[in-house]
Order: C-alpha cells, then structure tokens, then sequence
C-alpha cells in the first residue's frame, strides 16, 4: 500500500508544471476583466478548455516531452480562443499580458525588469 501511495505522489509531482502554468494562465486572463467587464470566462470553462487542450496534445516519447506539449497546446489554444472574444483594440494588449506571464513563469525576464 505504502509502494502505491508512494506511486502516486511521485507521479503527481511530475504534473506540477502544468497545474502551475494553467494557475498563472488562468489569473491572466482574470485581468482581463479589469480592462473591459465583459472580459470574464468562467473555471468551467477554462476547464473544459484545459481538457480540450490536453486531448489535442502530442503523446510524446516520453514524461517530460508529454508535459511540455500539453502546456504548449494548452497556452496556443487559450491564446487562439481568448483573442477570438476580444475586441481588436485590447488583443495587443492580451498578447502583452500572456507572454509576461509566461515568461515571468520560465523566469526569462526579471521583475525589476519588466518594472
């Protein structure tokens, strides 16, 4: 029993980047709602959208490659699907948002930086 636990914890920590990249995806587009009321999308459907995403993703040869292609999928299809419900004004600016966040994530710009 304990060599099944064990199993599972162990297999859920190779998860993690994903759950941490849709969290930061997900409160991006939160912010959103900051620039125009009607920019608000509901958990069920990011849900549903995370799920699409991870159905569309390569299998990968292996563990590392299958989490790096659900994330990919995953951030292309948020993007592709959220720009299709913006006003064509605001569309730059969600391109800005989400390549911050992404990159603050993959620590590839500073915070004093990006200030």
């Amino acid at each position: 029993m304990v060599h099944f636990v064990f199993g599972l914890l162990s297999a859920r920590v190779n998860y993690e980047p994903i759950a941490v990249r849709v969290a930061d995806l997900f409160f991006c587009i939160s912010e959103m709602a900051s620039v125009d009321p009607m920019y608000q999308y509901s958990l069920e459907w990011y849900i549903n959208l995370f799920l699409l995403a991870v159905s569309r993703s390569q299998e990968g040869a292996n563990l590392e490659e299958r989490v790096l292609s659900i994330i990919e999928t995953f951030t292309v299809t948020l993007y592709r699907t959220v720009c299709r419900t913006l006003f064509e004004k605001d569309k730059m600016l969600f391109s800005f948002l989400l390549t911050k966040t992404v990159m603050l994530a993959e620590k590839n710009i500073d915070t004093i930086e990006l200030r």
